[in-house]
């Protein structure tokens, strides 16, 4: 799936500025309301985290 079909261009944008690193600051980001944060969040803080 295209991630714009996700998130718009504005949230991943978002997304890369704030680099959250839990939920509640992911809930934060524009764009992201629940039902994506419970679909995709922890994906996305896997990704997100540092390795």
């Amino acid at each position: 799936m295209p991630a714009y079909i996700v998130f718009t261009d504005v949230t991943l944008m978002a997304i890369v500025e704030r680099q959250p690193s839990t939920m509640d600051e992911l809930e934060e980001i524009p764009g992201i309301g629940r039902s994506k944060l419970e679909a995709y969040g922890e994906a996305l803080l896997g990704i997100l985290a540092p390795t």
